[in-house]
């Protein structure tokens, strides 16, 4: 047996979607979930069955994807599920539910002494047709941080600019700004003249520590506190950059230490803290010697040992590669990909890490099987705790460098 359809049913009939969908919902989707949607919606209505693979067809997808872009349908509140199939929520309902919910933000005077801005705001950057949701978010904006008219709308402009008109990045800044104590215009004034500042002195510190990566957020920090606490300028911060020529990896947690150390010490200018450095050397027992002269000689003693454990572990190359060339091959490996390495993608960077340890996994064997120790290919140091550096990674002097120091001294 056949039905047919009267076609013209569905030629004179519609799918109706909501304006909710499209204000709320649609900006943050791709064509393809957009497309989806709505062809759900037209499903939904004439209470049409389709199996997953017929609705991979359709869109020339896997169902893998047609699952994923469900599953995102669910945590939109667009889907809920329903033993094995789906039902579509109602959105119109489902705001309702959420806008009035019994308030405990903002009253209604409140409200109306934000009106204003609300319309301003939602002329400026929603073309006059602001999501519901918006209000309800500017309200709790307005509540928790206590924002002035004037920086709610800075707010939104500021986010714009950086086209992130989104709640999360909003949301984000706005806690940010409240963090920093801004209230009104002034404030806000201040906070920028302040990051403007913060800002360029990480680019000249980076600059000064030839540093092409981006701080980290830590990083960053320290660097707030040294311009927006210590009141430091770069004249100072360079000052204790000189340093780095101390140790082997200059890191922002040593310069950290010396600045606090003068912050605390209260040496506000450059002349301050160059005599206190003068008197500082002055003071130390064991002066005689040139400063100079004392660096040249450490230099030259870890210079020696550096040389003196190359040509060791070389030698010892030599020996395993004549046994068990096959290890000679897999090290160029080993050496090529990790060069390689530098310029991969996160995921097949990871998939490069792993390669290297199985290698070297292969290697420990291999030199186990021809009668070596599994370290005997490591890198040989007479310390193993500053590699023969003389300084350790916290940037201190190493216990054996201390002795040196004594040594050259006492001579």
């Amino acid at each position: 047996m056949y039905t047919f359809e009267d076609s013209k049913k569905l030629l004179y009939s519609d799918t109706q979607i909501p304006d909710i969908f499209i204000s709320e919902y649609l900006p943050e989707m791709t064509g393809i979930q957009v497309k989806i949607y709505v062809y759900c919606v037209f499903l939904s209505k004439n209470s049409k069955k389709i199996n997953k693979l017929q609705f991979a067809r359709t869109f020339g997808l896997s169902d893998d994807e047609i699952s994923e872009i469900f599953e995102g349908f669910i945590k939109k509140g667009l889907f809920a599920k329903k033993g094995k199939g789906y039902i579509l929520n109602d959105l119109k309902e489902r705001e309702i539910d959420r806008l009035y919910k019994p308030r405990t933000a903002a009253s209604e005077d409140e409200l109306d002494e934000h009106g204003g801005i609300l319309s301003t705001i939602n002329k400026s950057f929603f073309q006059g047709i602001m999501p519901i949701s918006w209000y309800t978010n500017i309200e709790m904006w307005f509540n928790l941080y206590k924002f002035e008219d004037d920086v709610m709308y800075a707010l939104f402009n500021y986010c714009s600019d950086r086209g992130l008109l989104k709640y999360s990045y909003i949301n984000a800044v706005a806690k940010n700004w409240a963090k920093a104590g801004i209230r009104n215009s002034f404030d806000l004034d201040e906070y920028f003249i302040s990051y403007k500042k913060t800002k360029e002195i990480s680019s000249k510190i980076a600059k000064k520590l030839k540093r092409n990566a981006p701080f980290t957020e830590y990083e960053e920090g320290y660097i707030k506190k040294w311009v927006e606490d210590y009141k430091y300028g770069m004249d100072i911060i360079e000052l204790a950059l000189m340093n780095a020529v101390k140790i082997s990896n200059p890191n922002l947690q040593y310069f950290h230490k010396i600045l606090t150390d003068w912050n605390k010490k209260g040496y506000r200018t450059k002349e301050q803290i160059k005599e206190a450095s003068k008197n500082y050397k002055n003071s130390k027992p064991g002066t005689s010697i040139d400063e100079t002269m004392l660096k040249r000689k450490i230099n030259e003693h870890y210079s020696n040992i550096k040389g003196k454990n190359k040509r060791r572990l070389e030698k010892r190359e030599l020996e395993v590669f004549e046994k068990a060339p096959e290890i000679r091959k897999l090290q160029n490996d080993i050496a090529n990909i990790s060069i390689d390495s530098l310029a991969m993608k996160k995921e097949d960077k990871e998939n490069a890490f792993t390669k290297i340890d199985q290698m070297k996994g292969l290697v420990s064997s291999l030199l186990v099987e021809n009668g070596f120790p599994v370290d005997y290919l490591n890198p040989i140091y007479d310390c193993s705790e500053c590699s023969d550096t003389g300084v350790l990674p916290d940037g201190s002097s190493c216990s054996c460098r201390k002795e040196l120091v004594e040594k050259i001294k006492n001579a």
